[in-house]
């Protein structure tokens, strides 16, 4: 804990006295349908913009934080999955950098690191993968946790913290974590994957912002081709077997294209 205050409150030696100037940086964290009860789940944090940045203090959170903020000597939060590794390395914009990651002093729920480049006037592009979390939802069956990248240990001295680039901010957009036990397609939650949800993608096809139809379905942010593959592929089932014969692939495939199409001319006829 005295190595991670010590960071935080005197900014790291990645952030130096950088000045914080404007930055054409973006950090995307995923919206993730994830398994319940399994570890070893990859969450993907991008950075786009390309500036040239020497280093990363990576700040990411879930939930509020969880029970073991106690040891910051902050209010207990809520439990939820952890956040069992940090990659900075391995297919990143760091991955030929020979300086290494340091964690320092993470939670279950809080991930603290950082990486620096120690060599004079070493830099690298921003533009990729920044970073790859493991989630493990071990004991977990279903619930939505935000994933923050800013606004982490609010409470804790010198805090709200955000992931920033050796001093250089950049406009981060949260992710989230959501585990949903039940059958993937069902967009109504009535037990059964049929024509209704099939509807329900149609009438929303392209709609972005969270996921305006329910917890399964893949929640990238948008209602789209992945959605329509999770009603078909499960199409037929009833909690989790399939009660009815399925229908042919071709069938089902024809249905599916009418309804892209007319989602299409929806759209096209409302602009």
């Amino acid at each position: 804990m005295t190595r991670l205050l010590t960071f935080l409150l005197l900014c790291g030696v990645v952030a130096g006295v950088s000045p914080r100037s404007a930055s054409a940086l973006a950090i995307q964290a995923e919206h993730r349908l994830v398994a319940p009860n399994l570890a070893g789940q990859s969450f993907e944090i991008m950075v786009t913009g390309g500036e040239l940045v020497s280093g990363v203090n990576l700040y990411a959170q879930v939930g509020d934080g969880g029970p073991e903020l106690a040891d910051y000597g902050l209010p207990a939060g809520q439990d939820g999955p952890s956040i069992s590794t940090v990659d900075l390395k391995l297919g990143t914009v760091f991955f030929n950098v020979p300086d290494p990651a340091v964690n320092l002093g993470s939670l279950p729920q809080v991930a603290v690191w950082s990486l620096g480049i120690a060599a004079q006037g070493g830099k690298v592009p921003a533009q990729g993968r920044l970073a790859r979390l493991t989630i493990d939802t071990t004991g977990f069956t279903e619930g939505r946790w935000d994933l923050n990248l800013s606004n982490v240990l609010a409470g804790l001295d010198g805090g709200p913290f955000a992931t920033d680039f050796a001093g250089l901010p950049a406009n981060i957009s949260n992710g989230s974590i959501r585990i949903f036990g039940g059958r993937a397609g069902d967009t109504n939650a009535d037990g059964l994957v049929d024509i209704k949800d099939l509807n329900n993608v149609r009438n929303q096809f392209g709609a972005v912002g969270g996921n305006p139809i329910g917890d399964t379905l893949p929640f990238n942010g948008v209602v789209g081709i992945e959605d329509l593959n999770a009603v078909r592929n499960n199409f037929g089932a009833v909690g989790g077997a399939a009660a009815v014969p399925e229908p042919s692939a071709l069938l089902l495939s024809g249905v599916c294209l009418a309804m892209l199409s007319a989602a299409y001319l929806k759209r096209r006829q409302s602009r």
